[in-house]
């Protein structure tokens, strides 16, 4: 019960601070709610100079969370479908939660969500690499 109550309070805090992050549809920066400029998160890009399969998932998020789809599109196609697991993830989470308090077993399709989550990471990755193709 409490990885459900933990999760669900996880993933809409990460939605919120997508919402209240900037980014800029001109560049890469993303910005915090001061205006101040968020350093670059990617530790494998700024120690190589390759980024990473996740390398631009903080700006697909802050596009979607403001509604730029286009954008966030542009920025990573694969961001855009992880951001859609991540935000289904808050009901989702609550279901299973009210569930559990109920004390009805997890429904058998949970098992899908798993799977979901490992289609998404191969497209990631697959996205990854045909960025370092070109």
């Amino acid at each position: 019960m409490l990885l459900h109550a933990v999760g669900a309070a996880g993933f809409a805090s990460l939605l919120a601070l997508a919402g209240m992050l900037n980014a800029d549809v001109r560049s890469d920066q993303v910005t915090l709610p001061s205006g101040r400029a968020m350093p670059s998160l990617c530790g494998v890009r700024v120690l190589t100079g390759v980024p990473c399969p996740g390398c631009g998932l903080t700006r697909c998020f802050v596009h979607m969370a403001h509604g730029r789809f286009r954008f966030a599109w542009q920025v990573s196609p694969a961001g855009t479908a992880f951001f859609l697991l991540v935000a289904a993830q808050v009901p989702l989470q609550l279901l299973l939660l009210m569930r559990a308090w109920r004390g009805l077993e997890e429904p058998g399709w949970i098992r899908w969500n798993g799977v979901t989550l490992v289609v998404v990471a191969s497209l990631l990755i697959a996205q990854w690499l045909l960025r370092l193709a070109n």
